[in-house]
């Protein structure tokens, strides 16, 4: 019986050899997927990169920043490469330009975030005012 399975495995026809358009086929795909990477992960990143450097040079005396590493400070000179920062009374730290990671804006801690139940009794005053 084990002479018949491997007569049989023995006389089966080799494996098709890729054809051109199997080749073509893996092409596409890979050009695909490259071009899918290149338009979720590359371009935005350049975009950013670009904006970045657009407020590292618009940067002036007075602006309030963070830095990289989370240091908030007021600007109070600029040069090419440096900066230096303001971050306490008579504290002046200087960093390199490129460590800014943008402006820095406060957010308003003295409102509460509104539940939905607030929002439908105001949106209900508003109704009735009108």
């Amino acid at each position: 019986m084990l002479h018949l399975i491997l007569a049989q495995v023995a006389q089966a026809a080799p494996p098709p050899s890729p054809t051109m358009t199997d080749a073509m086929g893996n092409l596409v795909t890979l050009g695909l997927l490259f071009a899918g990477m290149y338009f979720l992960v590359i371009a935005p990143q350049r975009q950013k990169e670009k904006e970045l450097q657009k407020l590292l040079k618009e940067l002036q005396k007075g602006d309030k920043v963070v830095t990289t590493g989370g240091m908030i400070g007021v600007i109070s000179t600029l040069s090419d490469e440096t900066i230096d920062l303001v971050v306490a009374d008579k504290v002046t730290v200087t960093f390199q330009r490129a460590a800014v990671q943008g402006k820095f804006t406060e957010a308003s801690t003295d409102s509460k975030p509104e539940t939905k139940n607030e929002s439908k009794t105001e949106a209900s005053q508003k109704k009735s005012q009108k």
